[in-house]
């Protein structure tokens, strides 16, 4: 049962409270804690830019937020993030690993890509429960070598009045909220508007905020007609008939301006109030599964029904108020934002160093966000054209999952928040009518758990072995670093959750006899299909069309990777160090000589001064120092296969030194961390057959190739440019971007950037805490 918020009520005027009729009230309620029990997950990715160039990456990091607990979501590992063309056609999609409620990752933007505009899709498994599409969907465009010309498009509009609750009632004065938009959908402001009877009699005037909307407030309505003329700026005029007055409802007012109070005021007129005197009303405050339940009874003397509600007790964020009749049917809807008590932390920017090549920058969280884990930066130059994105964190969470359609500039509401942007967002909902939540489906069609939280990929395959009862287990490992597994073997089928190999990797599995060997299995297997390809069917237009066509010079983006001309050097070249390799350790690989002298592994560890001990009943292996190093007397040297720590070495149990690639055996520890103390141990697992003359080694594993594993997480480079002065990479440079920035316990972190000797840049900041705090800011530093 969940949690019901209960709401301190001071009724002005004329609101009865009598007992509610236990039907209508239960059914209602206990059908929206149903369709609200399972948990849903929202996703926003904060993405580096919103226009990109042929060439370049889409770098990313993505949040994943529980809107009932307002929590990071951490049941879902398994991000689905795809490219879609302008009609909604899936062009790749890939897997990304999530993590305590964040993922991250890049997509490159290659030749296959045409300029023009697509579409990025981040979502899960889990969300396929639902009816309503929760899933992450921004607007990009991409430029390559040929960009197309805008349309030259004629003006069309589309004027809009929409009484707030839904309807017109005769005899009262009802309160309309109206947009003007354009054949893209985007708002027009009105210069000038007017409502006119039917004898062009000028009733009221009023006008518009940027966005194309606003309300008014008409005079008692009576059975004749009315329009609206409303003045554009460019001295058009659109007109609209205000129509489909009720000689029967009931209306809906909030007022939704006062500090502590919002104010709901329920108006009729006589002929309804003769009808509905003596009914049971209810009206249902909720969000998100929780609710506030309010019997409501009209009284024969009273047109207007007051309710005041303090703020303390409604819900933070979106509320929607619902009115029920008296059969239970849902009768009006009005949405408005409570801010109380929400507060977003703030982030300061400031210059720490400044070097020839390089910028140091502090970031220091207020201490309204000392919880704040995690968050991202994208650095751009100050007044570029490439950052243009629609949303940030806060309308993501607080607002999308709430509304339907497509919200121009979502953003503009949660940044710098003011008593104006409150108004406008005001305005926002009242425009936006019902909430995106059906109550047909509410009443009918509770979700149900058909598809699960995905953490990683499972893998289903049957031995086809004859004596397959003389294995008992088998070992899983993959050629990449994501770790190995050691499952028991109850039959020849089989089943394994929970692997998360990488993009492109291959799988390899062993079965295990009862000498402890590895042997190579026969088998059918295959991995459960993540979903396949899909679509985008909610399509909505971008402001990039008011952009003039981008003209990008050949050769402004130049590759990463510069070829030299070959040179003849006299001096003896210095050998190369392997990467993988800490201060002065041997690396040794894995050649025929080496077998030769060390057949199994553990032979030439033992050989580097380890006791190796090897129990044939279990295919345990224990390896040791020969004397204790540290306080506690432990004498397990630290061990890493492919990169991972592990925490045993029963994988070493009779593997030939032909199946590994290279090793390292470091008795004073390099990079073992405090494991390290006994020295570490690092092998990676061959990737390749070794070659015996002219045949490769028999290797006692089959090899599954991985095709839609996790992607690799890249570290991120700064594109090289022919220059930062000119006006190109102003409008499509990028400086720096950074995915994980992790404040100290003084909400301060630190990162290092380019120095392009720019007087100003910007750093585009988004960002949430372990405990479901969130922030967006945008600042601009100068470096002079």
């Amino acid at each position: 049962m969940r949690k019901i918020l209960l709401l301190s009520i001071s009724f002005l005027f004329c609101v009865v409270i009598s007992p509610a009729q236990e039907k209508n009230s239960t059914t209602i309620t206990d059908a929206y804690q149903k369709y609200f029990e399972l948990p849903r997950e929202t996703i926003f990715l904060h993405l580096n830019k919103s226009t990109y160039l042929l060439g370049e990456e889409i770098w990313f990091k993505g949040y994943i937020y529980d809107r009932q607990s307002d929590t990071p979501a951490t049941k879902t590992s398994n991000i689905h993030i795809g490219i879609y063309d302008d009609k909604g056609n899936q062009i790749n999609k890939k897997l990304f690993l999530g993590f305590n409620g964040y993922t991250r990752g890049n997509i490159e933007v290659d030749s296959t890509f045409a300029s023009g505009e697509y579409y990025i899709k981040a979502s899960t498994n889990w969300m396929r429960n639902f009816t309503e599409d929760d899933s992450f969907v921004q607007k990009i465009r991409i430029i390559n070598l040929e960009t197309p010309k805008p349309k030259v498009e004629i003006g069309q509009y589309d004027l809009q009045l929409l009484p707030e609750g839904g309807h017109l009632i005769k005899g009262i004065r009802n309160t309309v909220g109206f947009k003007l938009i354009d054949q893209k959908g985007f708002g027009v402001a009105i210069e000038k508007g007017v409502l006119l009877d039917k004898d062009e009699n000028t009733l009221l005037e009023f006008k518009s905020n940027s966005f194309g909307m606003g309300k008014f407030i008409t005079p008692t309505l009576n059975d004749q007609e009315y329009k609206v003329v409303a003045t554009l700026l460019n001295g058009e005029t659109v007109e609209a008939s205000l129509s489909g007055i009720r000689s029967r409802g009931i209306g809906i007012s909030v007022n939704n301006l006062a500090k502590e109070n919002v104010i709901i005021s329920l108006n009729t007129n006589d002929l309804t109030l003769q009808e509905v005197a003596d009914q049971q009303f209810q009206l249902l405050i909720h969000k998100n599964g929780e609710y506030s339940n309010i019997p409501v009874q009209f009284k024969t003397d009273r047109k207007n029904t007051l309710i005041s509600l303090k703020r303390e007790n409604l819900f933070k964020g979106i509320n929607t108020v619902t009115l029920f009749n008296e059969k239970g049917d849902p009768i009006l809807e009005r949405m408005f934002f409570n801010n109380h008590e929400i507060e977003h932390p703030d982030v300061s920017v400031t210059r720490a160093a400044v070097d020839e090549d390089s910028l140091s920058i502090k970031f220091r969280i207020d201490s309204k966000g000392k919880s704040l884990q995690n968050f991202s930066v994208s650095v751009l130059p100050e007044g570029t054209g490439s950052y243009d994105h629609q949303d940030n964190i806060l309308s993501a969470f607080l607002l999308k999952p709430y509304l339907r359609g497509h919200v121009e500039n979502a953003a503009y509401y949660f940044r710098d928040m003011d008593r104006k942007k409150e108004y406008d967002l005001d305005i926002l909902l009242l425009t936006q009518g019902w909430s995106r939540y059906n109550w047909d489906q509410i009443f009918s069609h509770s979700p149900k758990p058909l598809f699960e939280f995905r953490n990683g990929i499972t893998l289903k395959g049957r031995f086809n072995e004859k004596k397959i009862d003389e294995y008992e287990e088998f070992f899983i490992f993959p050629s990449g670093s994501t770790g190995s597994k050691k499952v028991e073997l109850s039959g020849p089928q089989f089943e394994v959750v929970n692997l998360f190999p990488q993009d492109k990797d291959t799988l390899r599995i062993a079965l295990i006899n009862k000498k402890r060997d590895l042997i190579k299995p026969k088998l059918s297997v295959n991995l459960v299909g993540e979903p396949g390809t899909d679509r985008i069917s909610h399509l909505y237009e971008s402001p990039f069309y008011r952009l003039n066509a981008p003209s990008v010079p050949d050769g402004f983006l130049q590759a990463s990777i510069t070829e030299l001309d070959e040179v003849v050097l006299s001096e003896k070249k210095k050998e190369k160090k392997d990467p993988d390799a800490r201060g002065n350790q041997r690396v040794d690989y894995v050649d025929q000589d080496f077998v030769r002298r060390f057949y199994y592994v553990t032979q030439y560890i033992e050989s580097r001064g380890y006791a190796v001990r090897e129990n044939p009943t279990n295919g345990r292996v224990f390896i040791n120092v020969r004397s204790p190093r540290t306080i506690n007397g432990t004498t397990q040297p630290a061990f890493f296969l492919n990169g991972i720590l592990s925490f045993d070495f029963d994988i070493l149990y009779k593997l030939p030194s032909s199946s590994i690639e290279k090793i390292i055996v470091d008795q004073n520890g390099y990079g073992g961390g405090l494991r390290g103390a006994n020295g570490v141990i690092k092998i990676w697992l061959r990737t390749t057959p070794l070659i015996t003359g002219n045949e490769k080694a028999k290797l006692p594993f089959f090899e599954m190739p991985i095709e839609h594993g996790f992607s690799e997480h890249k570290k991120f480079y700064t594109p090289k440019y022919q220059t930062y002065l000119d006006s190109n990479f102003r409008d499509y440079g990028v400086i720096h971007w950074a995915s994980d920035v992790i404040p100290d316990e003084n909400g301060e972190a630190v990162i290092k950037i380019v120095n392009t000797k720019l007087n100003n840049i910007s750093f585009f900041i988004e960002g949430m805490g372990k405990d479901g705090s969130i922030f967006s800011s945008v600042k601009t530093l100068s470096i002079e």
